[in-house]
């Protein structure tokens, strides 16, 4: 009876490791944001979230 037991046991085991092997599903890589430009000028620096609050509190 308890080899039985121990039989299935190491079934399971076998199973889990099995799984656990597995290649997970193919997922497509989220994109990052886009960093926009102010213009179309070669000096011109991307906009970024630090400058745009800096910009809104000297407005304010």
């Amino acid at each position: 009876m308890d080899t039985r037991l121990l039989k299935l046991l190491e079934k399971e085991v076998e199973k889990e490791k099995s799984r656990k092997k597995k290649k997970p599903i193919f997922r497509v890589k989220k994109e990052k944001s886009i960093m926009y430009y102010s213009g179309w000028d070669k000096d011109d620096k991307p906009v970024t979230k630090e400058e745009k609050s800096e910009k809104q509190t000297k407005l304010k």
